[in-house]
């Protein structure tokens, strides 16, 4: 295989890359947005599901960075540029110009995803322990409201029978 033609395939490899993981992102972001429902309505079981869910692309999307992590180094080496954490255009430039503005409009986009879950994930999370807070007020008021105060005993039940006071030869002189 000609140099070109590695060159071209690593290029078509990438974008193709890249577009999994806007996609993969996208999904993520009505994931979570399906979660900030979930979490205002009280579905737990949907909640559950939604989080396995999330876990699951989380992994995928790391997958596929690590991917594109290394075809981006096997295309610095078949192209011998110097290249830089997201200098990639200037990589590409020279290359082909349309996987240049495609690359370059994915990263926006990928940047402009992850921002958006940036921001909603503070939200869910506060949510969340609000719930948790909620739930734990809840249990601590229903246990306090069936525990009987200190000292009580219901007239139908009788205390606990005493041991027999006895007395050694110690205590009989």
């Amino acid at each position: 295989m000609s140099t070109s033609s590695l060159i071209i395939n690593l290029i078509a490899s990438l974008e193709s890359l890249y577009v999994k993981e806007f996609r993969g992102l996208q999904h993520l972001l009505n994931l979570t947005k399906e979660e900030r429902v979930a979490l205002t309505v009280f579905d737990h079981e949907k909640l559950v599901a939604l989080i396995e869910h999330k876990e699951t692309l989380i992994d995928e999307l790391g997958c596929l960075e690590s991917k594109r992590e290394g075809l981006i180094l096997d295309l610095v080496k078949a192209t011998g540029a110097d290249y830089t954490q997201g200098k990639l255009p200037e990589i590409l430039a020279p290359l082909d110009p349309s996987a240049t503005r495609h690359v370059t409009h994915l990263q926006e986009g990928i940047t402009v995803l992850a921002g958006k879950i940036r921001e909603l994930t503070p939200g869910n999370q506060a949510l969340a322990a609000a719930a948790m807070e909620r739930l734990d007020a809840t249990q601590t008021f229903l246990l306090n409201l069936f525990q009987p105060p200190a000292g009580y005993h219901p007239a139908y039940v009788t205390p606990a029978l005493q041991p027999a006071v006895t007395f050694d030869l110690d205590h009989q002189a």
